[in-house]
């Protein structure tokens, strides 16, 4: 990495303020907000589930994992904090593994932080789109949507804010006739963008507008045999959503042989047994993992 590159990360996080991304990290990896989700077979049984902690890369990283194909992880780029260690936090992104704490900056400040990096890289496509998707996860709709209309026009063809104007158009605007169009000429297009079809998946899944956006199975189509780890977290909410447990169940259990501290797979493990009629104490081993 440059020099210069070290002294814009430091200026901006300076003027973002240390103390509080100090302060936001230590209430994000304290060990995260306690849910629980509803076992559709007793409905006196609640199912405790831990919610994950997200946070933004500031610099690309390669998680330290025993698999030889680690893929790198951008720069700007959301990924699921699911255990630390010390200094080292395990992520689960199109990768999986441990990366250095520094490596990361929590949601809370990553909008600050990317607003002050854009003032001097207003081209920037990750870290516009990566701003957008900040506000998205936060639930700042208007704030994201202000964003989207705002982009310059010189960027608004790049693969990464065409899927983000879909997220805007369905999720801001409950506008699903226009992201349909837009998602169908995506698969015309046979635009692949393995980071940002699973961030469009995962918050279309969470909306539950999978049967509304049939166009949908087609994007999945041409992801499916990706080997981002985050693709295949999408594919398997979107089996959930639709039903699929056994499916679901089998790609969950795949998963988490080298993903075992996702909380996505272990929540989604737990709605699947719960809905195939499996013994309550399988389910409590599945939540007991994080």
């Amino acid at each position: 990495m440059s020099s210069s590159l070290h002294l814009n990360h430091a200026l901006v996080l300076q003027r973002v303020k240390s103390t509080c991304f100090t302060i936001a990290f230590s209430l994000l990896f304290a060990g995260g907000l306690r849910l629980v989700v509803a076992d559709q077979n007793n409905p006196n049984h609640r199912i405790p589930i831990r919610c994950p902690a997200f946070a933004i890369t500031v610099r690309s990283v390669v998680p330290e994992s025993e698999n030889p194909n680690t893929l790198q992880i951008p720069r700007f780029r959301i990924v699921e904090c699911g255990k630390s260690e010390g200094d080292r936090v395990w992520i689960s992104a199109s990768s999986v593994g441990w990366v250095e704490r520094l490596d990361l900056l929590a949601l809370e400040q990553a909008a600050d932080y990317l607003a002050v990096y854009l003032e001097e890289n207003t081209l920037d496509v990750g870290a516009h789109a990566a701003r957008i998707m900040v506000h998205l996860l936060r639930g700042e709709y208007q704030k994201a949507h202000k964003l989207e209309l705002e982009l310059p026009a010189s960027i608004r063809d790049a693969s990464s804010i065409r899927y983000v104007s879909i997220l805007v158009n369905a999720i801001v605007e409950r506008d699903l006739q226009t992201a349909r169009k837009q998602i169908d000429q995506l698969v015309k297009d046979a635009e692949q963008n393995d980071y940002w079809y699973a961030q469009l998946a995962d918050l279309v899944t969470q909306a539950s507008f999978v049967e509304e956006m049939p166009e949908l199975t087609s994007l999945t189509a041409i992801h499916e045999r990706s080997k981002s780890h985050d693709v295949q977290v999408a594919i398997t909410k979107i089996a959930l959503a639709k039903q699929q447990f056994e499916t679901a169940l089998s790609r969950c259990d795949k998963l988490l042989t080298h993903a075992p501290f996702d909380a996505r797979l272990v929540w989604m493990k737990a709605i699947a047994l719960g809905n195939l009629g499996r013994q309550s104490e399988e389910q409590e081993a599945t939540t007991s993992r994080l």
